[in-house]
């Protein structure tokens, strides 16, 4: 079980209340990504700042070409999502692809920006 308490004044909502307790789609417009979404979804890859180095989770290794315009994503085997589908490259392909293609999303105007294009080229 887990409990997630907000208090104070500012921040989410008015007088402290979390008002987006329902919506766990970390690119729905209006919702926080400081908020709970933000304790279930895991990244790619973790960077420190502290060490001044990427960790990979989500992601095995990425490998851009000589002139960065493409990077290349090998997702790490054996990830299931919380049902036990398994996770793989075309979780990130797909959500890349959403967000390309559906302005308006959180984030979706940054990938709009950065990607061109995605392609699956197989489930690693």
């Amino acid at each position: 079980q887990l409990i997630l308490l907000w208090g104070g004044s500012g921040g989410v909502g008015a007088a402290g209340r979390y008002t987006d307790h329902d919506t766990w789609n970390i690119y729905n417009p209006g919702t926080s990504h400081q908020n709970g979404p933000g304790l279930f979804y895991e990244p790619l890859a973790y960077y420190s700042a502290f060490t001044d180095t990427e960790y990979p989770w989500l992601a095995e290794s990425w490998e851009y070409n000589s002139d960065f315009t493409q990077l290349t994503i090998k997702t790490r085997s054996g990830i299931s999502w919380s049902d036990g589908t398994p996770f793989g490259a075309h979780d990130v392909a797909y959500t890349l692809d959403h967000l390309l293609n559906n302005s308006g999303l959180r984030r979706s105007a940054q990938v709009q920006k950065d990607v061109e294009s995605v392609e699956l080229v197989d489930d690693n």
